[in-house]
């Protein structure tokens, strides 16, 4: 009977921590509802993150946007180039290292507005730091091309979404780390224009709010958790 009742009790614990490995833990986002600094109209900055400070801004809700999400207030990415740089806008934000047990999520409110079109193309999702472009303060020069991608979504994902029409669409990507080879590797969470668009005074911008990662444990991990247990249990028989 001791046997029967350890062994339910063993049984238990596992069930009860893989109920709670399997819940995702937030990863913290400094500002991911863009409400810092707190504007009355709009200014180039976000707090914690590093951006293109001239081609991107926290705006506040007016007639010509979408409600935002969360607070009243909107991070804004032009596609006109930033001065001297030729770069369009992007900002980003470390989130911490990667952990190769874990799968990424990030999931954001993707928004248009009713005065301005769309950029030709958009991007957010998982990036690196391994060649280094992401280090500094605003205005930075960042690696815009595929290199340091870990997975993204772009404006083909979420064609849906109105053009020159206020609107609102949730945007998701995640990323498995595991065997990414990049245990400790700087892990960065990022939005960005992949093109300059200078014709005139045709501006186009993406909006973005309401920014959140979660990550869970990856298959494999799991897996060798829930054979130890299994062992545990099957050890603890052969003893009695």
């Amino acid at each position: 009977m001791n046997t029967l009742h350890a062994s339910i009790r063993l049984l238990f614990f596992f069930g009860f921590t893989t109920t709670f490995t399997l819940r995702a833990a937030i990863i913290p986002v400094t500002n991911g509802s863009f409400e810092s600094p707190d504007t009355g109209s709009y200014i180039n900055e976000a707090t914690g993150w590093i951006h293109s400070s001239a081609r991107i801004a926290v705006q506040k809700t007016s007639g010509v946007f979408p409600t935002a999400p969360d607070g009243d207030q909107w991070l804004v990415v032009d596609s006109r180039s930033v001065p001297s740089t030729n770069e369009p806008g992007y900002i980003f934000q470390n989130i911490g290292t990667i952990d190769e047990s874990l799968i990424y999520t990030l999931d954001v409110v993707i928004g248009s507005r009713s005065d301005n079109s769309l950029p030709s193309n958009f991007v957010g999702g998982f990036f690196t730091d391994d060649d280094g472009v992401f280090s500094g303060g605003s205005g930075v020069g960042v690696s815009l091309d595929a290199d340091g991608s870990l997975a993204t979504f772009d404006k083909g994902d979420y064609s849906t979404l109105p053009d020159a029409t206020k609107g609102t669409l949730n945007g998701q990507v995640s990323w498995d780390a595991a065997g990414s080879g990049l245990q400790g590797e700087d892990l960065y969470i990022g939005f960005y224009i992949p093109n300059v668009n200078n014709s005139g005074n045709n501006v186009q911008q993406v909006l973005f709010d309401n920014v959140v990662v979660t990550a869970v444990p990856e298959p494999t991990s799991l897996i060798l958790m829930i054979g130890g247990l299994l062992s545990m249990l099957a050890f603890r028989k052969r003893m009695h």
